[in-house]
Order: structure tokens, then C-alpha cells, then sequence
């Protein structure tokens, strides 16, 4: 089971264009149905043939110029990581809300996370103690349970502003190990430090350096550390977005033909926008 604590972590790995996993689909065509969705339902996958795309590439165009610029990038990005958002709650609630009530409770949700032998282990009582810290967050209305909207945010506190404070406390509990108050190099790459050869550890790098750190002093503190921990729809979709734009703009013209998406499809199929389409379609998949 992933865990708060482990969200951050894996949301960053989650949207690099270039992942270590390719989904392939049995098939690639579209239904009929599928040219009047909107791109964030258009299933798009490594196999998905000409006539797929260039529907897919209609749809991505919304004010139907010819080209895909950023905002519509922006738009399809933003929306499917909602809809990712949304089912994560939806299919948590079904697995935690044991007495079909509507609501978790925190005892639901410590059954389900914390086997009862490791209740007592010191290590996983300080994870226990961070994600009661979340859940009173979580609970809006103080009831002592959480609703879908309350379950949400607890399972991704980064999207809702009331939960940003405990995000960001429990971060610097977890990472600052010197005490300073900021999360520097060592801290933030944390087992990646070790793994120099690897791809992530040079987009992490990447990142901390250069979108994080603005002003280059080697840590991350102040709006720095809610720049890094506070990433929305918006802030990720735009990453993604620009990433897209930036492989695909063959002619640097600062936007997409259908053509240029036709020709780097593939990219497209790679993102967890397109993974959460297929999410709608009950197509089979191979990983390689």
C-alpha cells in the first residue's frame, strides 16, 4: 500500500515524459463515440494508428485552429491528473470503508495500513503519529471520520491549501536531518544520493537546482520548499506541458501541428494523461 509519506516521492517520478515503463494496448482504434470526447477520454497508446491520433490531436484542439498550443496542453494535462485524483479516492474509500457507512474512520484506516504487530514498532509509530497529523487535518468538520471530499485531501495533501501547513511540517520532520529548517541537497535527493548513475538522480538534480533552488543557495526553504512540496493540477500540468511542447515544436513555432503530434505520439502515450485515459477503455495492457 503506498502511504502519505510516500506521495511526493512518486508523483515527481510519475511525470517524466521518459518512463522506465511503456504500456502497450491489444488495440489502437477509437470507437465512434471517442471523436466527440474530449482528449483527456481519448485513448491513446504506443499502437494507436493515424487515424486514432489525428482524432486525438482534434481533440486536444479546442478552439479548432489547426495547432495545440500550451493552454490546451495545459488543459488535457490538468484534467486527467483530476480524474487520477478523483478515482484514487473513489477506489480508497471502497477498500478502507469497511462497515459501508460512507466515511473512514481512523481505525478503518490504521487496520488497513498498519499490520497490529507493527503497531508498537518505534519506527511505525512515528509514521502512525504523521498520518493521524493528516487525518485531523483531513477532517474538515470534525467528526472524527472522512467523507470523499476529506479523503481526498488526505491522500493528496499537496492539492488543497488547509492541508499545506502539516505537508509541509511533516516534510521537514522527516527530511531535516541537520535541524536547519531548509531541506538542501543531501536531503532532498535522500536514497537517490547514492544511485549517481541513474536517470532519475540526474532529473532530480535537475530539478532541484534549476526549478527549485531560485536562488541558488544549495537548500530549499520559505516559498522554495512550498514551491517543491505545494505542486497542484496547474504547477505539474505545466511541467508536463512544457515538456511536450519543447519535444514535439519541430519548426519552434511555439505550438503543435496535428502532423508534429502525429509524428511524436508516442510521447503523448508515455504521460500519465494518456495512462488515466485508458483507464476508461477495458483494453487489456503488456508492460515491457
Amino acid at each position: 500500500m503506498v502511504r502519505i509519506r510516500d506521495s511526493i516521492l512518486i508523483f515527481s517520478l510519475t511525470l517524466s515524459i521518459l518512463a522506465e515503463k511503456e504500456r502497450l494496448s491489444d488495440g489502437g482504434s477509437v470507437s465512434p463515440q471517442d471523436h466527440h470526447k474530449p482528449a483527456a477520454q481519448q485513448k491513446l497508446n504506443l499502437k494507436s494508428g493515424k487515424e486514432s491520433v489525428e482524432k486525438f490531436a482534434r481533440a486536444l484542439d479546442t478552439n479548432q485552429d489547426g495547432f495545440v498550443d500550451k493552454d490546451e496542453l495545459l488543459a488535457w494535462v490538468s484534467e486527467s491528473y483530476q480524474k487520477t485524483v478523483d478515482r484514487e479516492a473513489v477506489e480508497r474509500m471502497s477498500e478502507l470503508d469497511v462497515n459501508a457507512d460512507g466515511f473512514i474512520s481512523w481505525e478503518e484506516y490504521l487496520t488497513d495500513s498498519f499490520p497490529e504487530e507493527e503497531l508498537h514498532n518505534k519506527e511505525e509509530e512515528a509514521l502512525i503519529a504523521q498520518d493521524k497529523l493528516y487525518f485531523k487535518q483531513a477532517d474538515v468538520d470534525n467528526d472524527g471520520k472522512l467523507n470523499m471530499e476529506e479523503l481526498a485531501s488526505f491522500l493528496n495533501p499537496e492539492h488543497h491549501a488547509h492541508m499545506h501547513p502539516v505537508l509541509i511540517a511533516v516534510t521537514l520532520l522527516e527530511k531535516d536531518s541537520n535541524g536547519d529548517g531548509a531541506i538542501d541537497e543531501k536531503e532532498f535527493l535522500g536514497e537517490l544520493e547514492d544511485q549517481k548513475n541513474s536517470e532519475w538522480y540526474a532529473i532530480e538534480m535537475e530539478r532541484f537546482h534549476n526549478v527549485y533552488d531560485t536562488n541558488h543557495d544549495g537548500k530549499l526553504a520559505g516559498d522554495e520548499l512550498a514551491t517543491w512540496l505545494l505542486i497542484d493540477g496547474t504547477t505539474a500540468g505545466s511541467y508536463e506541458a512544457d515538456s511536450l511542447l519543447s519535444n514535439s515544436d519541430d519548426d519552434r513555432d511555439g505550438k503543435l501541428s496535428y502532423d508534429e503530434i502525429l509524428e511524436h505520439h508516442a510521447l503523448f502515450a508515455k504521460t500519465e494523461a494518456a495512462q488515466e485515459a485508458d483507464h476508461l477503455h477495458p483494453y487489456s495492457h503488456d508492460e515491457l
